[in-house]
């Protein structure tokens, strides 16, 4: 692989870092270290790495963000992508994570989900640089097999609750299934099966990560993060103390209600009495 001119290395399941990170025009420039490679699946799975980009908000962040763990895509030696392709994938990442939540918890509307989701895969396939060894969206290849031949906009606001679940469900099949195949290892006495991720690019960590990892939607602030033993509905205490406190506000109105309620009549059978 070359970068630049300059000859470089690129070792199976490792990813570089950057150097250097820059943003001209609207344009992230990265200047790839390949001598401080790290493996893609541990240490992006040890540090979250996918929640972390799901907050990226400013440009300042994105630069922090690409330096530490090197840039989306590096493809035909190229690795310098404009903004508006980070924040693509970054749409499509929430869009994927929220659509895994609406499978489970129940929480998140399917129907809204998936539509989110094929138009944030679309935004992201034309300004991705893979867009190039791909004919179409993987929403929109994924949900023309399944609709047959119907235009996704429409069938998804028209189908049942039951036929969006199916097709989310067809859906995150695909979207996870093209990464994974079974690996034959020989351990010394005998032949083991296991599944196996065929990860190779960065943005293929993220999307691992999203379903590997115990992700939630925090009902305070609306954002994603990672399931803990100590954070498992707010994703930091600043929620976890807004909802207590509007709880505890809610639950003295209700409380002074009912003793408004309980002296009133009293009141009115003095009344009458006098």
């Amino acid at each position: 692989m070359k970068d630049d001119g300059i000859s470089t290395v690129h070792k199976q399941g490792f990813w570089p870092r950057c150097s250097g990170v820059t943003i001209t025009d609207g344009q992230v420039h990265c200047s790839l270290d390949f001598d401080r490679q790290y493996d893609l699946v541990t240490w992006s799975r040890r540090y979250s790495a996918h929640t972390r980009f799901l907050q990226l908000k400013t440009e300042r962040e994105l630069c922090t963000f690409v330096r530490a763990w090197g840039p989306l895509d590096i493809v035909a030696g190229t690795s310098s992508l404009r903004v508006e392709a980070y924040r693509a994938f970054q749409r499509r990442l929430r869009a994927l994570a929220n659509l895994l939540i609406s499978s489970g918890d129940g929480h998140l509307d399917g129907r809204e989900c998936l539509s989110e989701y094929c138009a944030a895969d679309e935004a992201d396939h034309a300004l991705s640089p893979l867009s190039a060894f791909e004919i179409s969206p993987t929403s929109q290849f994924v949900l023309q097999s399944f609709i047959r031949g119907a235009n996704v906009s429409d069938w998804i606001r028209r189908a049942s609750r039951s036929q969006v679940q199916e097709a989310v469900a067809h859906v995150l099949q695909s979207e996870f299934s093209d990464r994974v195949f079974l690996a034959v290892e020989y351990d010394g006495s005998q032949f083991q099966i296991a599944p196996r991720w065929n990860i190779e690019f960065f943005r293929d960590a993220m999307r691992w990560l999203v379903w590997n990892d115990r992700i939630a939607f925090c009902p305070e602030c609306k954002e994603l993060f990672k399931l803990t033993s100590h954070r498992w509905k707010f994703c930091k205490d600043e929620c976890a103390k807004k909802a207590t406190d509007r709880e505890w506000r809610r639950e003295d109105r209700r409380k002074r209600k009912l003793q408004r309620k309980a002296t009133k009549p009293e009141r009115k059978a003095d009344i009458c009495l006098s």
